[in-house]
């Protein structure tokens, strides 16, 4: 007898969190049809409108899913993600989609192989629904999809299909990317969970590399629960990854969480309804379990922006030469305009700008020594309309200085929308954060 036939579901079961479903799969109130039934109604419901993903096929999804319960009818076993449906966003290789970028550059879009991360979901049992859309080449130049909460303001970038198809129920769990802001802003603006995990803890191998020492993989879920699910499952372990192995361990906070609310170089930027909102959500938190402070971000940081161009500029320059040479008229005028600065840029202001970005996250750390997390809002306000440019923010320095850092819902903008909190450790403090957002959201929201 299902959660179905029982009729005691508390709500539809697309909405059901990757966590949720796998309990009630394990107890048998639930099977893996039933959730992708209703994920593949979700989708023909909504997907033509909001077009947040490149390809899918609902048949084959159904079938693994059927494939899935017979399995654990037989064994009663099951893994970490089993039956679990992802979204991949379209940077990282798929054997069984093709990957374009977001562009219209021509490239093989059969690959051949998974990428690395892919692997790991697959091997914890979970399901690949379908690629996700992307900004061209997970820059800047936006998708088509649509903002499934008001449809004339943005999403933000890039990881856009993987943030609207968890928003909207149609996938539990997406994968994305942040170079800059890509999984933080689109998931503030959303009212979701985002999580961009320490630089190297999650591997980078068949996937869209556009700048060395930045680009890192992102979890897009929609609570606390499914992001640590899912980075446990994808992470690297073990002694050949030596500095991840010895540096990143679970941490159990014990004693009074020491919390900084951050201000920095962007911070006269932000809305001051957002900042008082957030001021007043720390203030009533519970004395006896955490301690609020104000940290101010050293002054180094002032050059944080200008620093993080240079690089992605440089890099993109350098990677596209060749696609550069023969299709210069496919690339959108945001990514052009990113590659010709980058050709200006000397190979020396180039390695000055990564010997910057090394002494930055050895200055942020040690500024962090009283301070378990620091906190500010994940975006300066709610989502903009459409044509308005987006106001700077700070997730491009926790990118620069390779940090863990945790987007959750919190706060609202002046119409409503929502707006996040982010939440950021030292690097490889990744246990920490997430447990701390985990105490925050359950505490603010």
């Amino acid at each position: 007898m299902t959660l179905l036939d029982k009729k005691k579901k508390t709500k539809f079961l697309s909405n059901f969190t990757a966590s949720e479903f796998i309990n009630k799969f394990r107890k048998n109130e639930i099977t893996a049809e039933e959730y992708a039934m209703a994920i593949v109604k979700k989708i023909n419901s909504c997907e033509k409108k909001i077009r947040s993903w490149v390809c899918y096929d609902l048949e084959s999804f159904i079938k693994k899913a059927k494939k899935v319960d017979t399995e654990f009818t037989k064994n009663k076993k099951s893994q970490s993600l089993t039956g679990v449906p992802v979204g991949i966003k379209d940077i990282f290789n798929t054997c069984e989609f093709p990957t374009g970028f977001g562009t219209k550059v021509p490239f093989n879009p059969k690959p051949g192989n998974d990428a690395r991360v892919v692997t790991s979901l697959l091997d914890n049992g979970a399901i690949i629904l379908g690629k996700t859309t992307t900004a061209e080449f997970g820059i800047h130049h936006p998708p088509e999809t649509i903002n499934p909460i008001d449809n004339k303001r943005i999403i933000g970038t890039s990881s856009t299909g993987s943030a609207v198809a968890v928003r909207t129920g149609m996938v539990p769990i997406a994968l994305g990317s942040q170079t800059a802001g890509s999984t933080s802003r689109p998931c503030s603006y959303l009212g979701i969970y985002g999580f961009k995990p320490s630089f190297g803890v999650l591997p980078r191998t068949a996937m869209l590399k556009t700048t060395d020492t930045l680009d890192t993989v992102t979890v897009i879920a929609r609570s606390i629960d499914d992001l640590l699910l899912t980075f446990d499952c994808i992470r690297v372990y073990g002694r050949n990854y030596p500095i991840v192995h010895s540096k990143l361990k679970k941490h159990v906070v014990k004693n009074k969480i020491k919390i900084g609310l951050l201000n920095g170089p962007k911070s006269h930027l932000i809305n001051p309804i957002i900042k008082n909102q957030i001021r007043l959500k720390l203030e009533k938190l519970d004395s006896k379990l955490f301690n609020i402070r104000e940290y101010k971000l050293p002054n180094y940081f002032e050059k944080a922006h200008y620093y993080h161009e240079l690089i992605y500029s440089k890099c993109l320059s350098y990677y596209f030469k060749n696609e550069w040479k023969k299709f210069e008229g496919k690339f959108s005028e945001t990514t052009r305009s990113m590659i010709e600065y980058g050709f200006k840029i000397s190979n020396t202001e180039y390695l000055d700008a990564l010997s910057w970005q090394n002494k930055a996250q050895k200055i942020f750390e040690n500024s962090m020594n009283d301070f378990d997390i620091v906190t500010c809002p994940s975006t300066a306000d709610e989502s903009p309309y459409i044509g308005e440019k987006e106001i700077d923010d700070h997730n491009l320095i926790w990118s620069l200085c390779r940090l863990p850092s945790i987007t959750i819902p919190g706060l609202k903008g002046c119409s409503g929308l929502p707006v996040g909190i982010e939440i950021i450790g030292k690097r490889f403090d990744d246990y920490k954060v997430l447990e701390v957002a985990k105490r925050l959201d359950e505490n603010i929201n």
